[in-house]
């Protein structure tokens, strides 16, 4: 028995050359005379299909692009904002990148940091008394997980 494998093309990739055929219809339009070919199936679509196609195609990577761009100008404009002076907006792989002049460093993420809030040195209780805090009010591991273990 004599196998050969024959490549099957998905819908999206076929690799196409100019292969004019009169006899044999468009896969899009229907219409006869198809100008494009696929080298590894049946596929094949006329001039003006192709055309439409790359045109499309065209339009879809320019919109992408813009919208990067639309992008980075908004980083900057928020970096400005923000006075962080220190850093730089790039693209990587699709993704706005924050990079640091200074150090070096990058981060996918916005660069600025809010601190959090200073915990109290002390609280007031209902009965208005007030407590130090201490090191020793702290909860070890252990203690944690023995009250835990004891609830099951």
């Amino acid at each position: 028995m004599n196998l050969t494998l024959i490549p099957i093309c998905s819908e999206i990739d076929h690799d196409l050359n100019y292969d004019y055929r009169s006899n044999s219809k468009c896969e899009i339009c229907m219409k006869n005379h198809v100008s494009y070919r696929c080298i590894n199936c049946e596929y094949g679509r006329c001039s003006m299909c192709h055309r439409d196609i790359l045109a499309a195609e065209e339009i879809k990577e320019r919109l992408r692009i813009a919208k990067v761009k639309n992008n980075i100008k908004i980083a900057e404009k928020n970096l400005k904002k923000d006075q962080l002076n220190d850093w730089d907006v790039m693209v990587v792989q699709g993704e706005i990148c924050y990079i640091n002049k200074l150090t070096r460093s990058y981060s996918y993420d916005y660069p600025i940091v809010v601190s959090p809030r200073k915990s109290p040195d002390i609280s007031v209780t209902d009965q208005g008394n007030i407590h130090q805090y201490h090191e020793s009010y702290r909860c070890h591991f252990s203690e944690i997980y023995n009250t835990i273990k004891s609830l099951f």
